[in-house]
């Protein structure tokens, strides 16, 4: 004949029940900080799209802005004579170094505003679409007296961009820079 051993060791139902609701805490835990890290991530990518746009866009408007000559012929329009810059609303104009008239401004495009340039018959957009110029100006100082530079004169460029993206995603950056000419005479 057999014997039973009815003392076995085992798990009760409350055991059970503890140790899988342990278990659920812990995955459900372990799902919202995987959830925050993906958005935290997404969130630093839109920051550095943003971020480079607006570095290209300010190396290229530096260069040409610092490189900037005279108009003393009055061959650009909207460009004040013997000034090496002028700010009309939120657009800039000047002479490049290449006797070329430039013209810096903001431009809707299928509903993002984009930074565009003109330099005279040729244009182009220099910030991407999926990054929003939220707001853009310009302001020059410089100090001109019969046709004399009194002071250095300077471009200060204030911007307001976006990373276009869903709102958990976005990134928004405010920018100041002054670039100052080297123009001398």
């Amino acid at each position: 004949m057999k014997k039973y051993n009815h003392n076995k060791a085992g798990f009760s139902l409350m055991e059970m029940l503890l140790a899988i609701s342990i278990f659920v805490i812990i995955i459900l835990s372990s799902t919202r900080i995987f959830q925050l890290v993906v958005q935290g991530q997404r969130q630093a990518i839109a920051a550095y799209h943003v971020q480079e746009n607006l570095k290209y866009f300010f190396e290229v408007m530096s260069k040409e802005v610092r490189m900037a000559t005279m108009d003393t012929a009055g061959d650009c329009p909207n460009v004040s004579l013997n000034q090496l810059y002028t700010v009309i609303g939120d657009d800039l104009y000047f002479k490049n170094f290449e006797e070329e008239c430039v013209h810096y401004y903001m431009e809707d495009d299928n509903g993002v505003n984009r930074f565009k340039i003109e330099r005279g018959s040729n244009s182009g957009y220099i910030t991407t679409s999926s990054v929003n110029i939220n707001s853009l100006k310009f302001n020059v100082q410089d100090d001109v007296s019969g046709g004399a530079q009194l002071e250095q004169p300077s471009v200060t460029v204030n911007l307001q961009a976006e990373a276009i993206a869903s709102e958990l995603d976005k990134s928004e950056m405010t920018l100041q820079t002054t670039i100052s000419s080297r123009y001398y005479e």
